[in-house]
Order: C-alpha cells, then sequence, then structure tokens
C-alpha cells in the first residue's frame, strides 16, 4: 500500500486504521518501562537457566519485568511452568544471597500468528536461543520487533 492509497479522495475510507493497528503494540499487563520478552522451552531447565541469567538486571527493579510468552496448545500446565521457573529462581544468587525479586508477566493470551511482532513493539529487548531450530518458539522470537539477545 502506497501513501496514494492512503490519502485518496475517491475511496470511501482511508484505511489508517489497519495502518496504525500495525504499529500498535500487543496490550501487555504491565506497567514496567523495561521488559525483556522469553518463551523458553519450560521443560528445558537450561534455557529457563539461560532466560534468568540474560535477566538478572532486572532483579530488584520495581520499573522492569521479564515478559514469559506461554502457549497452552505447545507448553506444559501452567501449574508446572510456575513450578519449574520458582525452582530455578530459588537457585539464583540474587534470591538466595541477596533477598531480591524480580517481576514476572506470563504473557498466556491467544496471539495470532500475524500479530506475534506486536508483542515485541513493548520489549526492550527479546531473548533467543543458539541452539535455536525452526520451532515455534523461536519462530516468535524471530517475528519480534525490538533488539534480539541470543543466548
Amino acid at each position: 500500500m502506497t501513501s496514494e492509497d492512503v490519502f485518496r479522495s475517491d475511496k470511501k475510507k482511508p484505511l489508517l486504521s489497519e495502518i496504525a493497528k500495525a504499529y500498535t503494540p500487543w496490550p501487555m499487563g504491565t506497567d514496567a518501562m523495561v521488559r525483556i520478552l522469553a518463551w523458553p522451552d519450560y521443560t528445558n531447565d537450561e534455557q529457563i537457566q539461560k532466560v534468568l541469567q540474560a535477566s538478572c538486571r532486572l532483579f530488584d527493579h520495581d520499573d522492569a519485568c521479564l515478559c514469559l510468552r506461554y502457549d497452552s496448545r505447545i507448553d506444559p500446565p501452567i501449574s508446572q511452568v510456575v513450578n519449574n521457573i520458582n525452582i530455578h529462581l530459588q537457585k539464583r544468587p540474587e534470591v538466595q544471597e541477596l533477598g531480591q525479586d524480580i517481576n514476572i508477566l506470563i504473557v498466556d493470551d491467544e496471539i495470532p500468528e500475524n500479530e506475534w511482532y506486536r508483542v515485541g513493539l513493548t520489549a526492550f529487548c527479546a531473548i533467543g536461543f543458539e541452539s535455536s531450530s525452526d520451532s515455534t518458539r523461536d519462530q516468535f522470537i524471530k517475528a519480534q520487533r525490538c533488539e534480539k539477545l541470543y543466548v
């Protein structure tokens, strides 16, 4: 679509709303200014550890949030996910030695694949994995329109 198409007076209504939607971030359940987005395989301890390590600067900052994607169609039950995350959090020196905490948001919305990129419009960065494959999780991270950090 060109700017001529948008502003032509012979069309019924300009498609400005569709253009604006393309730049509208996905609504998130946090007001944190710094957001790091990740979608680890919640059955893979190494991936969970890497996400927490990459997010270690978020500990003890109220204005920061680790946003973890969750999709019930491919991820384990949410109770298992929360349990795995908590187990790994308790091993972190920020929690064990310093008593610090981290804000975590589970993003469990049904997000159409053609709108995945909108989640990253509010993120500081997205964490991907160097040993990535072509899995749904990896495709989600690659679709984000923010900086990416591969661990």
